[in-house]
């Protein structure tokens, strides 16, 4: 029993250093290669799931309004919400929003994160609706088959009530207008 216990510590031990670690390696004994544990697709040393703007080369991780997306690729640093819309440019990019228009000027223009049918009205038929079924739903891995990016308003990979649709809560029948 004291075996077992002792390889399961070992097996967890030896996957945390391959997760903490990606680059070059070389051992005498077994020869040398490359570790890959996460992609880096911007190239700037930091793995996609802790790059603040894993697009754009931002080594230093400058976000200087603080709502989480770095400055290399925020629409206007040094502010959260470009468009005014009470929320923030991180989440309007997280969930597809477009984080410099607070109103939709046709059905196909995504702009305010609660409107998810597009017609610059907040309701329940139109857009609180598309939560049935989906409260409780995670984006994974692998995603839950009910699994809708567009309602995780607070980005945090879970569809929840407290967390997603009570931000709708004093905003149904809300309505916006373009100049």
């Amino acid at each position: 029993m004291a075996r077992a216990a002792l390889a399961v510590m070992v097996l967890a031990f030896a996957a945390a250093c391959v997760v903490a670690y990606a680059g070059p390696w070389s051992d005498s004994r077994a020869g040398s290669g490359t570790i890959n544990a996460a992609p880096d697709t911007d190239g700037d040393g930091l793995w996609d799931p802790v790059d603040n703007c894993p697009t754009v080369p931002n080594p230093d991780q400058t976000d200087s309004d603080g709502e989480g997306l770095g400055d290399a690729c925020d629409p206007c640093p040094g502010e959260a919400d470009c468009d005014g819309d009470q929320f923030s440019d991180y989440i309007e990019l997280y969930v597809g929003t477009d984080p410099l228009d607070d109103c939709p000027d046709d059905d196909t223009d995504d702009a305010w994160p609660l409107d998810i049918n597009m017609d610059m009205f907040v309701t329940v038929a139109g857009d609180a609706i598309y939560f049935r079924g989906r409260i409780g739903s995670t984006g994974g891995p692998p995603p839950d088959p009910n699994w809708l990016q567009r309602l995780d308003l607070n980005a945090d990979n879970y569809i929840t009530v407290a967390g997603d649709a009570l931000l709708y809560r004093g905003m149904i029948g809300e309505s916006c207008s373009n100049p």
